[in-house]
């Protein structure tokens, strides 16, 4: 008979797993009370579900990245080694600021505030803040403000201006095409 059908082995193989397990410490589920991103360090104090505070608990991070997660904030610790004395926290996540409306897919970069980077799944970005303001980079390779609206003009870009000027009381229409050139601030008139 093979060992794997055997239930009786299964029940010592338990058995044995709960012995050495007995004073390794897990991960624990809690909710920042304080952090602070001062110095070389990101650290916080976390209260666990049971009530258990732990202090001074280093906030990993993904390189690149970081942010200060504010108080009611959910995470999840880790003990190093199985230590309980050594515990960092690898994820953080407050649902009341966390975005909604994403397809999979896409990604956000966000703040408590309502500040936003949000990389679409049509290619393009948008950054956006709570007041309207907001910058488009189409995946077209178009830069909007606002928006919408007239894309924003580059160097290289095409450009037509018309108007009417009045000079000594006469007044004069004008149509000018030209392209913008790089390090002037001037249209390159063109035919």
């Amino acid at each position: 008979m093979s060992p794997l059908s055997n239930t009786t082995f299964w029940r010592r193989l338990d058995a044995h797993i709960d012995r050495r397990a007995q004073g390794v410490a897990r991960s624990v589920r809690g909710l920042v009370v304080a952090s602070a991103g001062t110095g070389l360090r990101l650290a916080g104090t976390v209260m666990g579900r049971a009530a258990e505070t732990f202090t001074d608990i280093e906030i990993m991070q993904h390189f690149g990245f970081v942010s200060v997660p504010p108080p009611a904030t959910e995470v999840v610790t880790v003990p190093i080694g199985g230590s309980s004395a050594h515990r960092v926290v690898v994820a953080e996540l407050d649902p009341l600021y966390r975005p909604k409306d994403l397809l999979p897919g896409e990604a956000v970069i966000y703040s408590m505030t309502g500040n936003k980077v949000h990389c679409k799944l049509d290619g393009s970005i948008v950054v956006s803040t709570p007041l309207g303001a907001a910058v488009e980079c189409t995946a077209a390779g178009l830069v909007l403000l606002a928006g919408g609206g007239a894309p924003v003009a580059r160097v290289g870009d095409a450009v037509a201006v018309s108007g009417s000027v009045t000079v000594d009381g006469t007044p004069w229409a004008f149509t000018a095409t030209g392209t913008i050139t790089a390090g002037s601030t001037l249209v390159q008139a063109g035919g």
